[in-house]
């Protein structure tokens, strides 16, 4: 992407919850991560938002017998895909 086109490109702060929902569910949140790849919007995610992903995938999101921990494997290809691609 050039320069210019970056410059045009909308801007939305993304918070955890939004990296956490598309970890969980192919729903909304994973869309949202989906249409930044196209270049609609650029994402920003901050460095303490990537932290506390971290932190709360891999000691488990939901609650009770819905809560999944998952595997730092999955956590990495997840971010390299839709965060880092």
């Amino acid at each position: 992407m050039s320069l210019i086109s970056t410059l045009n490109t909308p801007k939305a702060m993304l918070d955890t919850t939004v990296l956490c929902g598309a970890l969980l569910t192919d729903g909304a949140n994973r869309s949202l991560l989906r249409i930044a790849r196209l270049g609609i919007y650029q994402p920003v995610i901050s460095n303490v938002c990537l932290l506390e992903f971290l932190h709360n995938a891999s000691k488990g999101l939901g609650k009770g017998s819905t809560k999944k921990v998952f595997d730092w494997n999955t956590i990495d290809t997840f971010l390299n895909f839709f965060v880092f691609h």
